[in-house]
């Protein structure tokens, strides 16, 4: 009797001589293989034209087999069976990943969008603020900031600036807004007009108005508003560009 092992899992079992180049099954892995003449197990039927995988491996260039071609072999047919559901797992994954931070990094209240919209607006940054509003008002958010933001001559930073947003009533301000509108006044305290002042300065400046009421803001103010028009949709809320643009510009028309 000749021992043999199975080039798959190392099983060993005892053939006899004239089973050479005869074709055997591995009980254990379910494997096909055979001893060919010179001695070498081979993976594979030895009926089957081709070229078959011996059973003395080819070293790789760092001296020693991966054995990828084995596991190949091994896995190969149910990585195959089973790539489309594979594929699936991964898509459904990949999307809630990405729904999950689109979840995580909106805002959660009308008011934290407000206050992010005033970060956004202080530090003149376009595309956040087109982030939070309606997919039709979006090029609204551009005029916000190219036209609305310089006439808030505020030298403070976003970093100086903490944005105090409440939800009031639209009839308190003469505003006509569907029940899925909200209006949100946020107050932002300017440190700049807060800090102290030469005395010459404040002497020079003294005979000038004080600070303008409204949605304006001069260089006396202490604080400056926002004035704001969010709208729900699908269980989230969205700033209506184009109503904020036409109400930030009514109230610096009146201020003046």
């Amino acid at each position: 009797m000749i021992p043999i092992a199975c080039p798959r899992c190392d099983r060993v079992y005892s053939v006899p001589p004239d089973r050479l180049n005869a074709k055997m099954h591995c009980k254990a892995c379910d494997a096909t293989f055979y001893m060919d003449q010179g001695g070498k197990i081979v993976l594979g039927d030895p009926n089957k034209k081709g070229k078959q995988r011996s059973r003395s491996y080819q070293p790789t260039s760092f001296g020693f087999d991966t054995g990828m071609g084995e596991l190949s072999e091994q896995y190969g047919p149910l990585l195959k069976k089973y790539a489309p559901l594979i594929a699936a797992v991964l898509v459904v994954l990949l999307i809630g990943q990405n729904v999950m931070k689109m979840i995580q990094g909106r805002p959660k209240s009308v008011e934290d969008y407000a206050k992010t919209a005033a970060e956004a607006f202080i530090s003149e940054d376009k595309s956040k603020l087109r982030s939070l509003c309606t997919k039709e008002s979006t090029g609204a958010a551009d005029e916000i900031i190219s036209q609305i933001r310089p006439k808030f001559k505020t030298t403070s930073t976003v970093d100086d600036i903490t944005p105090l947003a409440s939800t009031l009533p639209a009839e308190d301000e003469g505003l006509k807004l569907s029940p899925t509108e909200k209006y949100v006044k946020v107050i932002l305290v300017d440190p700049t007009a807060l800090a102290p002042k030469p005395a010459e300065k404040k002497a020079k400046t003294s005979t000038k108005k004080g600070a303008k009421k409204g949605g304006g803001f001069d260089a006396q103010s202490q604080y400056f508003a926002l004035h704001l028009i969010f709208v729900e949709r699908d269980g989230s809320v969205y700033l209506d560009g184009t109503k904020t643009f036409e109400l930030m510009n009514q109230k610096l028309a009146f201020a003046n």
